[in-house]
């Protein structure tokens, strides 16, 4: 069996749903199956890879046909897969909460004061009854001595 491409050529070569072109760079058989060591053209080298016979096409115009079929068909699934998708979430948006709003919130919007919050003032029952506090805010009424005043 020969193989029915050659190092150097260029073909077209499926990769997921699409056909792009390529170079083949080396052969090898294995398993009496002949694999093709491809790199895409205008792709960076980290994509080459080694593919099989039935993955690849000669660059004929039927085959670029093929390509653009491939292609458009594939553009026109994807647009209809995000079409589903931005209708599948619009649908959720409008069924989720009880209120209908979208906000996490717990207290709706509309219903808060504006600007920022007054500043918190100690309750009653929050004032410290600690000596230390007392200690700072009331400081002993005993004169302070020196030794100056002391001598004296």
């Amino acid at each position: 069996m020969q193989p029915k491409f050659s190092a150097d050529e260029k073909v077209l070569c499926f990769h997921g749903p699409l056909l792009y072109e390529a170079k083949i760079l080396k052969s090898k058989k294995e398993a009496g199956t002949y694999m093709y060591f491809v790199h895409y053209q205008g792709w960076n080298k980290n994509w080459d890879e080694w593919v099989t016979e039935p993955r690849m096409l000669k660059q004929v115009a039927e085959n670029f046909e093929k390509q653009k079929k491939l292609l458009a068909t594939h553009m026109a699934q994807t647009k209809a897969n995000k079409q589903a998708k931005k209708v599948e979430k619009a649908k959720k948006v409008k069924g989720g909460s009880d209120s209908g709003s979208n906000s996490r919130a717990s207290t709706p919007v509309s219903d808060r004061p504006a600007g920022r919050p007054p500043k918190r003032s100690l309750a009653d029952d929050e004032v410290s009854t600690s000596s230390r506090d007392d200690d700072v805010s009331n400081p002993p009424s005993t004169p302070v001595t020196t030794k100056e005043s002391s001598r004296k």
